[in-house]
């Protein structure tokens, strides 16, 4: 994970822990808004972000990151089994989706896939 040292991945709280294991540096939000107000988001190599969260979910959330012209791989998860989510998250430009609860493998392999792609992207 060497080329990815100096770069963020940033998840809900709640999987903090998981994804740190893999030896990545992560940070975990508690709600959109502290995400929305951390001064650092240019520095977030991929995004995890649940769909339904209060206040902005996670559409919302990554239209307004794209407005602002941020281009962060975003990987969505759901406890929603629903093709029309999927493909609107697609749609949407997802760096992937995941349907709760994922396995961890599958929760890395996704994780490591948008980086790949955010590589990639610059």
């Amino acid at each position: 994970h060497d080329c990815f040292e100096d770069r963020r991945v940033v998840v809900d709280d709640a999987i903090v822990g998981l994804v740190e294991s893999t030896g990545y540096r992560v940070i975990g939000f508690g709600s959109t808004a502290d995400f929305l107000a951390w001064p650092h988001i240019a520095t977030a190599a991929c995004l995890v972000v649940d769909l339904m969260m209060p206040s902005i979910g996670g559409f919302e959330l990554h239209r307004l990151l794209t407005s602002k012209h941020y281009r962060i791989p975003t990987i969505f998860i759901t406890a929603y089994d629903d093709e029309d989510l999927r493909f609107r998250a697609f749609q949407a430009g997802a760096a992937g989706f995941l349907l709760k609860p994922f396995d961890d493998e599958s929760l890395f392999q996704t994780i490591n896939s948008a980086l790949a792609q955010g590589q990639a992207d610059q």
